[in-house]
């Protein structure tokens, strides 16, 4: 949840989330939630920012100019599936958005 665009610190070293309007225990600060948007900025080394809504970001990469989008929506990436993948020219290859397809709602 530290990571997320929707926490910030308060007092007293509690963290509260903007999107569900509550404070975050720590337990659910490492596990974090589907809602997780990263920090534009730690994204900036591969990423840039192009476009926003209420529940997702458009990047383009640096590397290729393609764009991809994170959220809510089930076909919008997931931050855990962003840092999954090392070779982040994958996070647009067709053929690996077609395989994701296939299993969405599967949990591995």
């Amino acid at each position: 949840c530290r990571t997320c665009l929707h926490s910030t610190a308060i007092e007293n070293g509690e963290w509260h989330c903007a999107r569900y309007d509550c404070l975050i225990p720590t337990e659910q600060q490492r596990k974090g939630c589907q809602s997780h948007l990263y920090l534009p900025d730690l994204l900036f080394g591969f990423a840039e920012p192009v476009d926003s809504g209420e529940y997702w970001i458009q990047y383009r990469l640096k590397s290729n100019g393609q764009l991809f989008v994170t959220g809510e929506a089930p076909e919008q990436l997931k931050s855990s599936e962003i840092r999954a993948v090392d070779q982040k020219e994958l996070l647009t290859d067709p053929d690996v958005q077609t395989i994701r397809q296939s299993f969405q709602g599967t949990l591995i």
